[in-house]
């Protein structure tokens, strides 16, 4: 969804359930947030919400990293 600013913002929706421990569901947080401020995505204007589908595994961090790192590319592409 398009931003009503030039700098895009993001969203984070993890739920306990899904991520059990409240350690993991930080480490996820700041791996998502570090991956979107150093994309090229951020600069496209738009709102993103990441969420998780299936419960967190503590060695899927860098599988998620670059799972939400293809997505922005995907974005970036489209905003383009």
């Amino acid at each position: 969804m398009p931003a009503a600013s030039l700098h895009s913002r993001l969203g984070l929706a993890l739920t306990r359930r899904l991520v059990p421990s409240a350690v993991d569901r930080n480490m996820v947080k700041r791996m998502v947030r570090e991956t979107f401020r150093r994309h090229d995505a951020k600069q496209s204007g738009f709102d993103c919400v990441v969420t998780l589908r299936e419960k967190f595994q503590h060695g899927q961090a860098p599988q998620i990293a670059a799972e939400v790192s293809e997505l922005l590319d995907r974005l970036g592409s489209a905003a383009a």
